[in-house]
């Protein structure tokens, strides 16, 4: 999908965490999944060249906490599985209701709304007295309770997004699917798929279902069930729900994970390289751009280019080309040097 946010306004990215955060500084967290360009997946030491050592910080023997801004607005957690093993993003998560002033999700998503990057619609949790949204481009959810209270705004590699279609529904769309020609589950799908921004929630609940039932399958059906997964994960490219980054890395994991033949490793590579946001030769670096909140978009190219390069490498040992072979050679050269 195409984004539209342009930043923080004018002088918010460049001072620290604000006493009394307003609107706009919630919607640059929901927008770029950061606080002030420190994401989940930042060491502790980034976190602490972007925001600071103002902060209370509790470490234990796998964990490690820090709690940033007003009243403990914001917390960062770090988790290592070795004793001298490195801290590994876990999530960061601000908590609204510390503060005196409730933060209503209401205004939050009108506000994230005018400023182009529109939170999902709200779904009720589970386990009652909740309602979730999210924002799919910067993995960012948003917990409410029914009086419209914000609750927590997190931002992990890990959270799910709501589910707004019945469980039982996708279950009986994907048996359908199952059993038709391409030709007939290309039609079927174009009279259903919903507008944005529900369509990606729409595709994403028709994947995740079918990976589970994948899982779940008799040996005589996997194969079936195989290419329903692919066919999904390449229709779900070409209807647009996804940016292009986010298509190319996701055909990657699923080609991966099934160690399907088709789309060949050539393919899946060249598409994560082909939709990198920058040149090899101008890709910024921790060794060309210093770690500051006045380079966080030369940041977030530098990620995004990273996990690209991350998932192209899950095919790495069955490239043919010998010259796509060594550009993604490169690119790995420089995996220790990205943000």
């Amino acid at each position: 999908m195409t984004e539209h946010y342009q930043g923080a306004p004018d002088g918010l990215a460049a001072g620290r965490i604000p006493a009394e955060p307003g609107l706009a500084f919630y919607v640059d967290v929901i927008a770029s999944g950061s606080v002030r360009g420190a994401d989940a997946r930042c060491t502790p030491d980034d976190v602490s060249a972007l925001l600071g050592t103002d902060c209370f910080e509790h470490p234990q023997k796998d964990l490690l906490y820090r709690s940033y801004g007003p009243n403990g607005l914001i917390d960062f957690w770090w988790q290592r599985w070795e004793p001298d093993g490195d801290w590994v993003g876990h999530y960061f998560s601000l908590k609204p209701r510390r503060l005196e002033v409730p933060l209503l999700l209401a205004d939050l998503r009108q506000a994230a709304q005018a400023a182009g990057c529109p939170l999902s619609e709200p779904v009720p949790d589970s386990s009652g007295g909740y309602v979730r949204c999210h924002r799919r481009a910067s993995g960012v959810e948003v917990i409410a309770d029914d009086e419209g209270e914000v609750f927590s705004i997190t931002a992990n590699d890990f959270l799910p997004p709501p589910r707004p279609w019945s469980r039982q529904a996708v279950q009986d769309s994907l048996r359908h699917l199952l059993g038709i020609p391409d030709t007939d589950r290309r039609r079927w799908v174009e009279r259903r798929m919903p507008e944005p921004p529900e369509l990606e929630d729409w595709w994403d609940s028709l994947r995740r279902e079918c990976s589970h039932q994948l899982d779940l399958a008799a040996p005589g059906e996997r194969d079936a069930w195989v290419r329903l997964r692919l066919w999904l994960e390449l229709h779900a490219a070409e209807s647009g729900a996804f940016d292009r980054a986010h298509s190319a890395m996701n055909l990657a994991y699923v080609v991966d994970q099934l160690k399907a033949p088709e789309p060949t490793a050539d393919e899946v590579v060249r598409g994560c390289l082909d939709a990198l946001p920058v040149a090899r030769a101008d890709v910024p670096t921790r060794d060309n751009t210093a770690l500051a909140r006045r380079n966080l978009d030369a940041m977030r190219i530098s990620r995004g280019a990273r996990d690209l390069v991350d998932a192209a490498l899950l095919c790495r040992d069955r490239v043919q080309d010998p010259e796509l072979r060594g550009e993604l050679a490169a690119w790995a050269r420089l995996l220790d040097r990205l943000f």
